[in-house]
């Protein structure tokens, strides 16, 4: 599970419908720059207005500097770099402030909205090619049933259609694909109750699996397991009661004196777990499974300090929840319903505020500059397609960065081949010393996840949430979702707009067999080891994985292989897998407590820059350490009120 960024967490979207979404009543303007999709809100009759104050932008600019600009330059007031749960909450909270603000049309605000894939989302992607309903390849879960943000959005969005004639399909609203349910966390563990060799890496154990007899893993219930599995209850307890965490009271507690913080500020979980609390092997392994997981990191790169600060401020619950219609439907009818609505309840007046947002895909950042002489930041960047690549330019008053932190990370001498793969943004004047500093401090894991789809139940157990699987299985983590939770779907749900999923005849008669989908997860320097693996063996590897443990087949002997080979040929319809370390606007899953940082640092990676023009967030920017759909949300809406009020238009 990607995370919705807890503890334990990322959303395709559609900020678009069928092409381009009219939002109020003005008219469809395309640039010359196609192909586009443009979000509009606001009035009859601004473009004209708009297109003049344009067009005298741009003469300035022209008297200013003697160079040629594209015909269809547009200075935006904002411009947002990244198009996730982040960048796309601070459109939505640009464009409702200005909704209810006054009348003056003075107000009018664009704002150009730039996204490097082919659809937005960012670290939220879906499938279609798995089964007849989306299944998440990054964010799946919603961390926390109270003061969470995105389940409020969730409940808003369902009032709001209760009152609606009808959606955006023309059909009546469906509020059920709004509605969340509880994921059970963990439901079983799958445990090996010897104690093995650990002397191998992380990464060779992602490789050096062994489904046999010998090594056959326990499933129990997840109750069970922690009271009769010594090292798991003791691996709970550790971390329930760390330092500054009350184990009995469901309120944060505050830090009078940070000494014991300060001591570990320095600490790893492993250093910590194996040196301070003297762990035996299998206990650091128990630990590794469970929180490295949850952490999207090994128990070595995960930091102590922000382990704390995360348990402090952590205040949405325990609960993780699943969202019916996936991220697609919140996208899609939270924001874009939402700004409808909205838009046409102050319509009534000719000189109501104007917010357009100019929705550019495809649109890859490469630098963010300040110029001094005419007030604004240039940013260049490439709009790529399977045909054409091209240089753009554009010009804002002010630039709000929600991109993943390697994307704009300065760069190191000792950066790793994955990292030099990256999309890279490069700042003139460079980025403050403190903001780089932070940067190379805060880190991000990597996250591998394959998908099977089976077309029945072949296995006996019922009810598998969640398994947590101790080693040599290699993915430490899997969940099964069936047909039967997924019912409130059709073929037309995300209305065909991932591109990137076309199915052929045969693929899609496969994927109408498919009644369950089961979810392998790994992270950290496992996920590392798999994303170097073929993909055809990964996927292997995890449907070997669930024979073993639900089945208690193995392939040592003749009969083995064949009942492998019948279930495989009889059962597996369909199949992918994504390790997010290979997306290059990306460059990971999620940020994670890191080693080294202290209260300071995600402040400082909020921090605005170049005099409040240069704004910053994103999950890995918030100050709880909460790397999760919420946190990432709150981020969006705090740059959102820092641009409105650098604009003076709060």
């Amino acid at each position: 599970m990607l995370r919705s960024y807890s503890p334990k967490c990322f959303v395709l979207t559609l900020l678009f419908f069928r092409g381009v979404v009219i939002l109020g009543y003005n008219t469809v303007r395309y640039t010359k720059t196609p192909p586009h999709k443009i979000i509009i809100m606001g009035q009859k009759g601004s473009e004209k207005n708009d297109s003049e104050k344009n067009e005298r932008e741009r003469e300035t600019l022209k008297t200013n500097e003697e160079e040629d600009f594209e015909d269809d330059i547009i200075i935006f007031d904002v411009a947002i770099l990244g198009a996730g749960m982040s960048g796309v909450s601070c459109a939505r909270e640009i464009c409702f402030a200005l909704l209810r603000d006054d009348d003056d049309e003075k107000n009018a605000l664009k704002g150009a909205l730039l996204e490097a894939h082919s659809s937005v989302g960012g670290r939220c992607k879906q499938t279609r090619k798995i089964a007849k309903w989306p299944v998440e390849l990054g964010a799946e879960f919603i961390h926390g049933e109270v003061k969470n943000p995105v389940k409020d959005l969730l409940t808003e969005t369902m009032r709001r259609e209760e009152d609606l004639e009808e959606d955006l399909d023309g059909k009546k609203g469906t509020p059920k694909r709004m509605q969340c349910s509880a994921f059970e966390w963990p439901d079983r563990y799958a445990m090996n109750t010897t104690t093995t060799n650990n002397s191998n890496t992380e990464e060779k154990e992602a490789v050096s699996y062994s489904f046999s007899k010998k090594s056959m893993l326990v499933l129990r219930d997840g109750d069970e397991c922690e009271k009769n599995d010594k090292d798991v209850w003791k691996i709970h307890q550790l971390f329930d009661r760390l330092p500054g965490v009350s184990k009995t009271s469901t309120t944060t507690t505050t830090h009078d004196d940070e000494s014991e913080e300060d001591e570990m500020s320095s600490l790893s979980a492993l250093e910590w777990l194996r040196d301070v609390q003297k762990c035996t092997e299998r206990e650091i392994r128990v630990a590794e499974l469970i929180y490295a997981t949850d952490f999207g990191a090994s128990l070595k790169d995960i930091g102590m300090r922000e382990i704390m600060i995360e348990k402090e401020r952590w205040e949405n619950g325990e609960q993780y929840l699943v969202m019916n219609g996936g991220f697609n439907e919140l996208f899609r009818r939270a924001f874009l319903n939402a700004f409808q609505r909205n838009s046409n309840s102050n319509s009534n007046s000719n000189n109501s505020p104007v917010v357009n947002i100019d929705l550019r895909l495809n649109w890859e950042v490469e630098t963010v500059e300040k110029e001094d002489e005419r007030n604004l930041i240039k940013v260049t960047g490439r709009t790529t397609t399977t045909e054409t690549s091209e240089k753009k330019t554009l010009y804002a008053k002010k630039v709000v960065v929600s991109l993943p932190l390697p994307i704009y990370r300065p760069t190191d001498d000792d950066d790793s081949d994955d990292d030099k793969k990256l999309s890279r943004v490069t700042f003139h004047p460079p980025l403050s010393e403190e903001k780089r500093k932070a940067l190379r401090a805060v880190k991000m894991g990597n996250a591998v996840k394959v998908l099977l789809g089976f077309n029945e139940k072949f296995w006996p157990q019922e009810n598998l949430f969640n398994v947590i699987c101790d080693h040599p299985a290699p993915f430490p983590e899997f969940w099964v979702v069936s047909d039967k939770e997924k019912t409130i779907y059709s073929d037309e749900d995300d209305n065909n707009n991932n591109n990137n999923n076309n199915t052929n005849e045969e693929e899609e008669s496969k994927k109408e067999e498919v009644r369950f989908v089961i979810t392998f997860f790994v992270t950290g320097d496992r996920a590392n080891a798999m994303a170097k693996i073929d993909p055809n063996e990964r996927i292997e590897m995890a449907f070997q994985q669930f024979v073993w443990i639900t089945m208690r087949i193995t392939n040592d002997d003749d009969d083995g292989r064949k009942e492998f080979d019948r279930i495989r040929e009889k059962h597996l319809k369909t199949s992918e897998t994504k390790a997010w370390s290979e997306d290059k606007f990306a460059g990971g899953s999620y940020t994670h407590p890191s080693v080294g940082c202290d209260r300071k640092t995600r402040d400082l990676l909020a921090k605005s820059e170049w005099s409040d023009c240069l704004f910053f967030c994103g999950e890995g920017t918030n100050a709880s350490v909460n790397p999760c759909l919420q946190g990432a949300f709150d981020t969006g809406v705090r740059a959102a009120k820092e641009v409105l009020e650098s604009l003076k238009l709060q």
